[in-house]
């Protein structure tokens, strides 16, 4: 019969160390388990076996010197001193930077194998605080823990420009999401002549003459502002379709509020458009590095610098299967007897970079007619699926990412076979290079 746990915590300050001693041989490794939470903090100190001792707790910050001093006393009397933790969120890191000060080692468990391993442990499917550092104790027993680095300066530096770019990036998504329903009320021809979302000359237009009588009724200036702000790049007809489609417009005609709403709104858009070209022009130059030239060619600095501040250098994996697993493009399948589930991608790894790995296979498909082919004869974009489809060729680029990290240059020939797609030689290469993507 399984031995009934009772999971007893005691203060730090009322810890007792004497008891911790008797429970320990001379020079024996102590394992001390950690359940991370905002402020309640719950340790449980192992033995060799790495079956709990005794379990502390501890409010944080308040009395985290308290159990610090702790762990300074276990390593005094000739301890070997492991931690571990799980990785949730920031709430650890304070501590786990204090414990790398301290020359202690630390090492991170899963959190869903510690979620899975509830009813494993001790029989029972219930969670809580003593009993995840009890569980985390035994996970390291099996070998389930792997060691915690802390990550260099230049990959902290690119999480920093990263996560200060998502401050702009994230607030002009959804300022462009709010334009294209004022334009669907008001103005719903002119999405049909361009993508206003990707012309800051059109919104210039629309902060000068936020309605479409006001465009017709000063054609020429609109015209002449349009060439002006696209420096002549918009294609043959488009401004004159721009001032046609205001002449002959049915939106709802704007009221001087929505008129304000609307140059307000552009005006937030083209600032976090500023905001963000300059993040990029730093990360353009943070991953001008000629090691990862290869890999900036395909995924462009952008999307190198988020995969970089994240999973880091491909290069750092034993292999392209464990690098598209870090990034939580491996498969998952759910099946059952006369069930067959469907294959889906685990999610597991930062969902940034998933995202920019999706922006840089939209590219690689627009550039690379071999990649192309390939994808539009999936099933999925066959049965108008097309993210399924998009999915593939993503995972097929992330694993390819480690061999570029090595050093080898992009051949999508390599990806996909030419042979069975039948495409002429000279079509598997793009126009400008096979690799070149900016």
């Amino acid at each position: 019969m399984r031995k009934k746990h009772i999971y007893r915590s005691a203060a730090v300050e009322a810890f007792d160390q004497e008891a911790l001693w008797r429970s320990l041989d001379p020079g024996q490794q102590v394992v001390v388990a950690i359940d991370v939470a905002k402020t309640k903090f719950i340790a449980a100190f192992g033995d060799r076996s790495c079956t709990w001792l005794r379990l502390v707790k501890w409010e944080h910050p308040r009395q985290v010197s308290d159990f610090l001093a702790l762990l300074e006393v276990v390593k005094s009397r000739g301890h070997e001193v492991v931690v571990v933790l799980e990785p949730t969120g920031t709430y650890g890191d304070a501590l786990r930077y204090q414990l790398g000060q301290r020359g202690i080692e630390v090492h991170r468990a899963s959190t869903k194998h510690v979620h899975d391993a509830a009813e494993l442990y001790d029989g029972v499917p219930s969670k809580h605080d003593a009993k995840d550092a009890a569980i985390l104790l035994w996970l390291y027993s099996h070998g389930r823990t792997t060691k915690w680095l802390p990550i260099d300066e230049d990959r902290r530096k690119l999480r920093a420009l990263v996560d200060e770019r998502e401050l702009f990036e994230v607030p002009l998504r959804r300022a462009t999401g709010k334009l294209e329903a004022l334009l669907a009320r008001h103005f719903p021809e002119l999405e049909r002549v361009v993508d206003v979302s990707r012309r800051p000359s059109v919104w210039s237009l629309l902060q000068a003459w936020p309605s479409p009588k006001h465009i017709a009724a000063h054609a020429a200036e609109a015209r002449a502002l349009l060439a002006r702000e696209s420096r002549g790049k918009f294609a043959d007809g488009v401004v004159e379709g721009i001032v046609q489609a205001a002449t002959s417009s049915c939106g709802q005609p704007l009221e001087p509020g929505d008129e304000r709403l609307l140059r307000r709104l552009l005006a937030e858009m083209r600032r976090c458009e500023d905001e963000i070209s300059a993040i990029d022009g730093e990360l353009a130059e943070l991953t001008a590095a000629p090691e990862v030239a290869a890999l900036r060619k395909v995924l462009g600095p952008v999307t190198l610098a988020v995969v970089l501040a994240y999973v880091g250098s491909p290069k750092q994996y034993p292999s392209a299967t464990a690098f598209e697993k870090a990034c939580g493009l491996n498969l998952r399948e759910h099946s059952s007897g006369t069930h067959q589930g469907k294959l889906r991608i685990t999610k597991r790894g930062p969902g940034i970079v998933r995202r920019y790995l999706h922006l840089a296979t939209l590219r690689l498909i627009q550039r690379e007619p071999l990649v192309r082919t390939w994808y539009e004869r999936r099933g999925g974009y066959r049965a108008e699926s097309k993210m399924k489809a998009v999915t593939a060729v993503t995972r097929k680029l992330t694993r390819a990412l480690k061999h570029l990290a090595q050093g080898a240059a992009f051949d999508a020939t390599k990806l996909f076979d030419a042979r069975r797609l039948a495409l002429a030689p000279s079509s598997t290469a793009s126009a400008g290079g096979r690799a070149a993507l900016p």
